[in-house]
């Protein structure tokens, strides 16, 4: 719903594309490659750069999206997967074809989550009847990638 409001952007990634409002908007949504979606020239390496804060309503670190730019800094330089996809080119639809990073099972991501509460690195707060979650984009980031790589590869990538 938020990529309807009047005054919102989105980027033009065809499988991964953001949505924002504000001073910043332009900045972070700009250069969202095809082949780097979720890494650090794609709205989410801008927001890590920024040093955004990451909120989580009522959900858990499965669904956290910024932890795949953690993934990413963390195996650099696992092989990347043939993609496809339709875009827009100088006004003309285009079949493309590109690269990118297969992406690990987003329960990994779970893991971060409990870690990190066990370590008081986020805020928590009570929202309706569940629990909202804060914590900076670059603390989260950081830890993950620290964290992944002094552990085991998950089996997709190896």
């Amino acid at each position: 719903m938020f990529r309807t409001w009047p005054e919102a952007k989105r980027s033009l990634h065809p499988t991964c594309s953001f949505s924002a409002i504000g001073q910043l908007t332009d900045k972070i949504l700009s250069n969202h490659s095809l082949e780097d979606p979720l890494g650090e020239t794609s709205p989410l390496g801008e927001l890590y750069k920024e040093n955004a804060q990451v909120l989580l309503l009522g959900v858990g670190f499965d669904v956290c999206t910024m932890l795949h730019l953690a993934e990413q800094l963390a195996w650099p330089n696992r092989l990347k997967r043939k993609q496809a996809s339709p875009i827009i080119e100088a006004d003309e639809r285009k079949w493309k074809v590109y690269e990118e990073f297969p992406l690990i099972d987003s329960r990994h991501f779970l893991t971060i989550g409990k870690h990190m509460k066990k370590e008081k690195l986020m805020g928590e707060f009570p929202i309706g009847i569940g629990v909202g979650k804060i914590i900076s984009a670059k603390k989260l980031v950081d830890y993950a990638k620290t964290f992944w790589e002094s552990n085991e590869t998950p089996d997709n990538l190896l």
